[in-house]
């Protein structure tokens, strides 16, 4: 059976519900032969269609490590919608159970994943043992969002996850509170206050904060009896010896005893590795569980591993599967991981870790498939009722789902400034950049047109200019960092050659695009809104990272992006005629691993080459050359003479600390604060795309040169009359 370009090979799941009928296939590529789900959903109406696609749309916009990415859909010949997934094995075998630490870790994952869905509108509602997967070594993930019943909320989720821990501890489905007796007192608390209506949890991250306490208690105090059962044992031995008559050295003091059991707790709580350092709340009320326990939970006081384990323990999970398998009872086949390398010397971590959860998928990226020509292109979201030609369609990319859009309005604001020339100019050369420290500025001459603009500088494009930043956390996830946007280091930069009255303006909107739909519109954020009202002498427009992966082919995709740079620089200069525009290309980056399989694909010498090139074109011949305002900067090689010190990679927690300008999200801090905490020494890994502070410091340098130095503006008349 075809779905679009896939084969279907058998059904995973059905799904009924008031808007139509949802049945998940095992399925593989018609060409590549990559397995994926794929979900078929038949609507019962075509209302419910829409439905159906504007939740697509929705959970096309998560940006999540632990929530699984689709990557291709469109709509059938016979009314009926579908989307494709990358087909991952579950963290659980049918019968498989895990230690209590392994599901805490698994809990700390997902109920941060479903906070952050919850956060954007989205519930997933059916959670179960098949939609958690493994993503990669050690770390999980959520499928299946597309499937949730629309009468679902928050606390379906959260039930969901307890009865997901329920069956990680004992190996069976829960079917209602009545919770195995061999789970630890404490921890069958925790579940059943999450599954009882009306004294449960709000959040995911609620239930998963009491589940710790629960769980750092039973471990704390198992550890306390397995020492005492241990010294207990060899008393008796003892004893036994002293009654054979047996020589033996004389018995340890009761000092000694306790020496031992402080010994083996400690070697105990190793086991638990980061999860311990999670734990370790300091409850007052703690009470010692005196029920029996499962085989899986026990705590060894005997051989505690010398490292922190892998979040979710390997002889726990389904082991990778070729390609072509067809599992027994769900799909097990995982993406392929690339080998650890060797870890640095002075940081405890891999030179580009695959274990760590992925931004997006870590598994070799492949060339996206064809949709096949029986679909049709899914229209942008209109407040018009539904008809019965609504179509879908989605375009495979290494990022997930992408929907075509079309190119932004870009509408001067409601009092723009006409300019009062018709622009002929042609473009200044892109420089050749050749000294690695630019020189002293000169102080600019300003024509009397100039002198009309604000005394700024606004500095537009995505995260790049904004100043986040991604990091990966060795064996827990990732963490977005806010530093100093390049707007705040540009001013201060000006300030050190005597020019402290120019202010630097962040116009930079992180997790935005302006050509493709990979990304949300820079044009719909209120950066953009106020970008056109600030007036100021200098626009630095950066291009945008996020639009450098696109859907289509790159060669298009960078002439699109070049013209969309040159639309906005039109409604920029309508609106602020006696300001200068200055443009740069893309600079040469060092991506990480995990960014390279991801979000940052096509940020490579032959992306860059191409979206330089129609940058420069329209530079030199195009758009951009036919405003006097507007000015190119070549920024490819600034950087050649510092290595990979001018985007953020290996990072100390003193060097992130002394970057960090906002708090770190809750979840992504706790990541930190654990792998420091045990690795004091260690280093999280950037993703070699964004900027580091040495980075933003000679682009800084170079653009107040270069602004500084522009003739004045010739040959812009000014209105006397204002």
């Amino acid at each position: 059976m075809h779905i679009g370009a896939y084969i279907a090979e058998r059904i995973i799941e059905t799904y009924e519900n008031p808007t139509g009928t949802s049945t998940v296939h095992l399925a593989r590529h018609e060409s590549s032969g990559e397995s994926a789900f794929v979900t078929v959903f038949q609507p019962k109406e075509n209302a419910r269609a829409t439905q159906w696609v504007t939740r697509l749309q929705q959970i096309q916009a998560l940006e999540h490590p632990a929530i699984v990415q689709m990557i291709a859909g469109g709509k059938l010949s016979d009314g009926a919608y579908y989307t494709a997934s990358r087909a991952y094995s579950p963290v659980l075998k049918p019968e498989g159970r895990l230690k209590l630490h392994s599901v805490v870790k698994l809990s700390m994952q997902i109920s941060a994943a479903l906070d952050y869905a919850h956060e954007h509108g989205l519930v997933h509602g059916n959670l179960n043992r098949q939609h958690i997967v493994i993503i990669s070594e050690g770390h999980a993930g959520i499928r299946g969002f597309e499937i949730a019943d629309a009468s679902a909320d928050i606390s379906y989720d959260v039930r969901g996850l307890a009865r997901l821990v329920h069956r990680a501890l004992t190996g069976h489905e829960l079917q209602s509170v009545d919770v195995d007796q061999r789970v630890p007192p404490a921890v069958a608390d925790v579940l059943r206050a999450a599954l009882t209506s009306g004294s449960g949890y709000v959040t995911a991250g609620e239930f998963h904060a009491a589940l710790e306490d629960a769980a750092s208690q039973f471990m704390v105090m198992d550890a306390v009896r397995t020492a005492e059962q241990k010294t207990e044992a060899q008393a008796r031995r003892r004893a036994e010896r002293v009654a054979r008559g047996d020589a033996m050295p004389s018995p340890p003091s009761r000092r000694g005893s306790r020496l031992l059991i402080l010994l083996l707790l400690i070697a105990v709580l190793a086991v638990g590795g980061a999860a311990i350092a999670l734990f370790t709340r300091g409850r007052s009320d703690s009470t010692i569980p005196t029920a029996a326990v499962l085989p899986t939970l026990e705590a060894s006081a005997t051989q505690p591993p010398t490292e922190v384990p892998a979040i979710l323990p390997s002889e726990t999970m389904i082991a990778t599967a070729s390609p072509t398998a067809v599992p027994t009872e769900e799909a097990a086949l995982a993406p392929t991981v690339a080998p650890t390398e060797t870890p640095a010397a002075a940081a405890v971590l891999p030179t580009e870790p695959a274990s760590a959860t992925p931004i997006p998928p870590t598994e070799t990226a492949t060339e996206p498939p064809t949709i096949a020509p029986t679909e049709t292109p899914l229209p942008t979201n209109t407040p018009e009722p539904p008809t019965a030609t609504i179509t879908l369609t989605f375009t495979a990319t290494s990022q997930g789902l992408v929907t075509a859009t079309s190119l932004p309005s870009l509408t001067p604001s409601s009092t723009p400034v006409t300019p009062t020339i018709t622009p002929t100019f042609t473009i200044t050369p892109l420089p050749t950049i050749t000294s690695a420290v630019p020189p002293t500025p000169i102080f600019p001459t300003l024509s009397v047109a100039e002198t009309l603009t604000n005394p700024c500088v606004s500095m537009v494009g995505d995260s790049v200019t904004a100043g986040t930043g991604v990091y990966e956390v060795p064996l827990m996830g990732y963490a977005f960092v806010q530093a100093a946007p390049m707007a705040q280091v540009v001013e201060e930069a000006f300030a050190r050659v005597g020019m402290g009255n120019i202010k630097g303006i962040n116009r930079g909107s992180p997790n935005t695009g302006i050509s493709t739909s990979n990304h949300p519109s820079y044009f719909a954020t209120p950066q953009y809104a106020a970008l056109l009202e600030d007036h100021c002498r200098y626009t630095v427009i950066m291009p945008w990272i996020n639009d450098i992966t696109p859907a289509q082919s790159p060669d298009a995709a960078a002439v699109r992006h070049a013209a969309v740079i040159g639309d906005l620089v039109t409604t920029i200069v309508a609106n602020n005629p006696f300001g200068r525009v200055v443009v740069l290309n893309y600079y040469t980056p060092v991506v990480s691993q995990f960014a390279a399989n991801s979000w940052a694909a096509g940020f490579n010498p032959t992306g860059i080459s191409l979206y330089n090139a129609a940058i420069a074109n329209s530079c030199q011949s195009g758009a951009l050359s036919t405003f006097r305002q507007v000015t190119c900067l070549n920024i490819h090689e600034l950087f050649a003479d510092m290595g990979d010190s001018h985007v953020i990679r290996y990072t100390t927690r003193d060097e992130l600390n002394s970057i960090i300008i906002e708090p770190v999200r809750a979840d992504m801090q706790q990541f930190l604060d654990v792998y420091f905490r045990d690795n004091p020494g260690g280093a999280v890994l950037g993703d070699g795309v964004h900027l580091s502070p040495r980075g933003k410091q000679r682009l800084a340098e170079y653009l107040v040169t270069a602004l500084s130095a522009l003739p004045p503006l010739e040959g812009v008349s000014v209105n006397p009359t204002g």
